[in-house]
């Protein structure tokens, strides 16, 4: 038996990498390439990754550049509406010559606002302003087309508004791929003014016939008063200008501000008149009555007194100069001792509660029947009469009776409005209602005895209605207004009916409204 000797310390020879690579291949085939395709396919595998983030990098872009710009819109939209509130806010006019007061003046309102945000740079606001006298919220595009005023770019409105609608569009350059409006936003929003349409009192008190108006010498107590001719008398003197209050008092206007002393036209027995510290005396009240004239009221402030506001001096043809006198010497309808004070001196204490109706516009003006007779074609807007009796000496003629709707609110249709005639000349006396011209159109309202069944003799009077436009009116049958006409015996309006217009001059015992600033209903439109 063959035996094999091996060395002791000898060292075994190392197989080979290939050796061993064929007992562990399978039939003995090598794996040449195996770890290149695993490399390429991991590079497959990596590119079609990177592919596909690549789609969704680049899917993301327009919409992360168009949110970009929708917010940068949406600011701009918002500046736009700050800027016209800025200029809104301060479109002022001068101070007002008498109190000093500074108003907002309808002729500097902006019609449109553009600029860029920041003064620079492609994000833009463009705004768009309409005006109205009631509220657009909640109106369709045909009403506020239809209501708004008209603004005049560099000149504004022509009367005040009460309520603003801002329309501000916000823009920047187009996103690639969407049109150049695409992303940009437009807001909406109220603004409220605020508003007062209290009358301000304060006019001048002119003669009988216009020739010459009474000045103060002084605005201190003790001060006189005297005739000036017409052509010097200018509104924005405050020597000339008067008011005539509740009381009864003619006060002089611009002692009635903050920190004066009022003063007013103090005097009984004959004697000149002077300016006085106002104290509510019966020396100091003057009723208006029948043949423009101002009479005193008696020590015990129950009637007239017998004297009356004038110069005392029934021969007097030129007034320059002449002392405002009280005196028993009566005037009727004469310049030496009647007057045609200017509206704005004041109803005195005319109203609903004495049966008169009073102008808003012509605040001193009040329904009367023209010269006391019932068969005259127009009726007459006149100086308010009063009574200090409580009703027993104001005259017939500028009572009117109708129906107020219940708490001044809403409407009372169908009714009368109606005097009772007491004496004029050739007339029988009796009650008379105001009868609306058959006649489509303006005309002028007459009274002929009251009849139930005549259409023309219905009224509808409006009290606090929803809105102020349509609110303290009367109308007729025919859906005309009451309104101011053309002057008679050149001084005084007549009363006329045309077609509503919603303004002062067709508002009839009106009380004063205010609404302070706001803004509200802020939306964005799609």
């Amino acid at each position: 038996m063959r035996k094999t000797v091996r060395s002791v310390g000898s060292v075994p020879q190392p197989r080979t990498i290939d050796a061993v690579r064929s007992r562990l291949s399978p039939a003995g085939r090598p794996d040449d390439g195996f770890a290149m395709l695993t490399a390429i396919l991991f590079i497959m595998v990596c590119a079609a990754v990177s592919v596909l983030m690549l789609g969704v990098v680049v899917a993301q872009v327009k919409p992360t550049v168009f949110a970009a710009k929708n917010t940068h819109t949406i600011s701009a939209a918002e500046a736009g509406v700050d800027a016209t509130l800025s200029q809104l806010r301060t479109a002022l006019g001068t101070p007002d010559a008498i109190t000093g007061k500074i108003y907002g003046d309808p002729r500097k309102l902006p019609c449109t606002i553009t600029g860029a945000v920041g003064g620079v740079g492609t994000t833009r606001y463009a705004v768009t302003i309409s005006y109205f006298s009631e509220s657009p919220a909640n109106q369709d595009d045909t009403w506020r087309a239809g209501n708004a005023f008209t603004c005049t770019p560099g000149s504004g409105l022509h009367m005040a508004p009460s309520f603003a609608l801002i329309t501000s569009v916000g823009s920047d350059v187009a996103v690639a791929g969407y049109g150049a409006s695409v992303g940009n936003r437009t807001l909406e929003t109220i603004y409220t003014f605020q508003v007062t349409n209290s009358n301000i009192d304060g006019g001048v008190i002119y003669s009988f016939g216009d020739a010459w108006c009474l000045q103060a010498s002084a605005t201190t107590a003790g001060a006189t008063v005297s005739y000036v001719l017409a052509a010097d008398c200018r509104d924005d003197d405050p020597l000339r200008m008067w008011s005539w209050d509740t009381h009864y008092a003619i006060h002089l206007s611009i002692t009635d501000l903050v920190g004066s002393t009022p003063l007013c036209l103090t005097g009984r027995g004959n004697v000149l008149v002077t300016l006085q510290a106002c104290n509510g005396g019966t020396d100091q009240m003057f009723s208006w009555e029948g043949g423009a004239r101002w009479r005193g009221q008696n020590s015990a402030n129950t009637d007239y007194s017998t004297e009356c506001l004038g110069t005392g001096d029934s021969t007097l043809t030129v007034l320059t100069g002449k002392p405002l006198k009280i005196s028993p010497n009566c005037a009727s309808n004469a310049a030496w001792g009647s007057f045609d004070p200017d509206p704005r001196v004041g109803a005195g204490a005319a109203g609903d509660s004495t049966n008169q109706v009073v102008n808003f516009l012509e605040f001193g003006r009040c329904f009367d029947v023209t010269h006391e007779n019932v068969l005259e074609p127009s009726m007459i807007i006149y100086p308010c009469k009063q009574d200090p009796s409580g009703g027993t000496r104001l005259l017939w003629n500028h009572k009117w009776y109708y129906t107020e709707p219940v708490s001044l609110v809403g409407s009372f249709s169908g009714q009368q409005i109606m005097v009772i005639n007491g004496g004029s000349t050739g007339t029988p006396g009796g009650q008379y209602c105001l009868t609306a011209p058959a006649a489509a159109g303006s005309g002028y309202p007459t009274l002929t005895p009251c009849s139930g069944s005549a259409p023309n003799q219905k009224w509808t009077r409006t009290a606090k209605a929803a809105s102020y436009a349509d609110s303290w009116t009367f109308i007729d049958a025919q859906g005309r207004c009451i309104g101011l006409g053309d002057k008679i015996e050149g001084s005084w309006s007549q009363m006329t009916v045309e077609t509503c217009n919603h303004g002062p001059e067709q508002k009839w015992n009106a009380p004063a409204t205010a609404q302070s600033a706001s803004l509200d209903n802020f939306k964005e439109l799609s």
